[in-house]
């Protein structure tokens, strides 16, 4: 969660940054831009980044409800350590092979993005549909977990030990669908983000083009946001500041 916290603000820095630059180059949009290749790539991270971030809760918590001895007693050297250096280490060779590729390749400027930078239209193709098909996984995978935890709760309620799995399980329950809602909305705006740009590339005039290549940076923007509001509103702590603020009290002091 920490990790998709920092891949949230990477992203609205390096949409800030780009967007200023482009504000103050507007007189330049019909030029070739040399460097958006190198300033791409930190963008393809975040946005790669925040599937792979997505990957990698859905299997902590997986590994958490379905095994939770296990993971209750691993080291986070063992477990958290590697899997969120296997999920970064995706996001970075892509970021670089994009760096590299597209060093000094001439882009227009207007459509600067980091699927340009590519050399093989086929590569580019099959990295969305890849990508399209681990946010397809991970829903089902996040499915599976809920199915299994409801699964759970009926066995213990049959045996009339439903407070015992409340007290095993609640936080773990409680953590998980704010987990879920949270990897649904990242999925969701990855699936839709992804299926934007692929119809960006194939747009054959350029209000087409930019209609859909700015529908993919509002999805892409929208993931940060939103994730936001979900941890907020799901955290009771939050809902209870809320009720202080918004709620006067109803007991009255005797002075």
């Amino acid at each position: 969660m920490i990790a998709m916290s920092v891949n949230d603000l990477l992203t609205g820095m390096s949409y800030f940054i780009l967007e200023l630059r482009s504000l103050l180059n507007e007189d330049e949009s019909q030029k070739h831009d040399y460097t958006c290749c190198s300033k791409s790539a930190l963008l393809s991270f975040c946005n790669n980044n925040a599937l792979m971030s997505a990957v990698a809760l859905s299997v902590d918590r997986t590994v958490a409800v379905c095994q939770p001895l296990f993971y209750r007693n691993v080291s986070i050297y063992k477990f958290h350590v590697p899997l969120t250096f296997l999920s970064t280490s995706y996001s970075v060779a892509l970021s670089m092979v994009i760096a590299v590729q597209g060093y000094q390749k001439p882009i227009p400027f207007n459509r600067c993005g980091p699927e340009l930078c590519w050399n093989s239209w086929f590569a580019v193709h099959l990295l969305q549909h890849l990508n399209m098909v681990l946010a397809f996984s991970i829903f089902f995978l996040n499915l599976s977990v809920i199915i299994y935890s409801r699964y759970t709760a009926k066995k213990y309620q049959r045996r009339n030990l439903i407070q015992l799995f409340h007290i095993k399980y609640d936080e773990q329950t409680r953590v998980m669908k704010t987990l879920t809602w949270v990897t649904l909305m990242v999925v969701t705006l990855q699936i839709v983000g992804r299926t934007l740009r692929l119809l960006s590339l194939q747009a054959n005039t350029e209000i087409s083009y930019t209609i859909f290549y700015n529908s993919f940076h509002v999805s892409t923007t929208l993931n940060a946001a939103l994730n936001f509001f979900v941890v907020a509103l799901t955290s009771a702590s939050f809902r209870a500041a809320l009720r202080e603020i918004f709620i006067q009290s109803s007991v009255v002091s005797p002075f």
